[in-house]
């Protein structure tokens, strides 16, 4: 536990509630000296007690507070500090999209893209794109030289198709790959 430091402000103010609770003691102490058959020191003892009670009151009010506020910010910069790491981890893990030509290819590019996932690959979808544009055989494009080696692992977790270099495609961050899957012939 975080020790904490009283400030001056909550020393004033814990003396203003006891002050105050030592005005509401006098009264009370004043009125209890008009009721018949109350005990002689039962005001002093009422007195104490209201005083007691209104300073200790607002005592662990300010402390509450203060342990309130400074586990509150604690959990904050956790919390923070933690999606932070989240975001890095995340940003290291392999990032790819899987793109087909034809709506008969989308079954089995959703088990490739289920079988990603299983091995931590962030999954940008599934883009149906222009048959024209495809290759002839299944690839996985990466564009960064570094990147070989895991396109090579992606390769292995579907269980088809060749890593390709798309050289000079400077947008596509590190550890991003497209699986293209080839063009359905008509």
């Amino acid at each position: 536990m975080q020790e904490l430091m009283i400030e001056p402000q909550l020393w004033r103010l814990a003396a203003g509630w006891a002050i105050l609770g030592g005005i509401a003691g006098i009264v009370i102490a004043a009125a209890l000296q008009f009721i018949p058959n109350v005990p002689k020191g039962m005001a002093a003892l009422t007195f104490a007690c209201v005083v007691a009670i209104f300073g200790a009151g607002a005592w662990y009010g300010e402390l509450v507070d203060i342990e309130t506020k400074s586990l509150t910010a604690e959990l904050e910069k956790r919390g923070k500090s933690l999606m932070d790491r989240t975001r890095a981890e995340e940003s290291r893990r392999p990032h790819a999209s899987i793109r087909i030509t034809a709506e008969s290819q989308r079954a089995d590019a959703t088990k490739m893209e289920s079988a990603l996932k299983r091995n931590g690959v962030v999954m940008s979808g599934i883009e149906l794109v222009d048959p024209t544009r495809a290759p002839a055989t299944l690839e996985i494009r990466y564009f960064r030289t570094n990147d070989g080696r895991t396109a090579d692992a992606l390769t292995r977790i579907i269980g088809a198709g060749d890593g390709v270099q798309v050289p000079g495609f400077a947008p596509a961050p590190p550890n991003y790959f497209d699986i293209w899957l080839p063009a359905v012939k008509k």
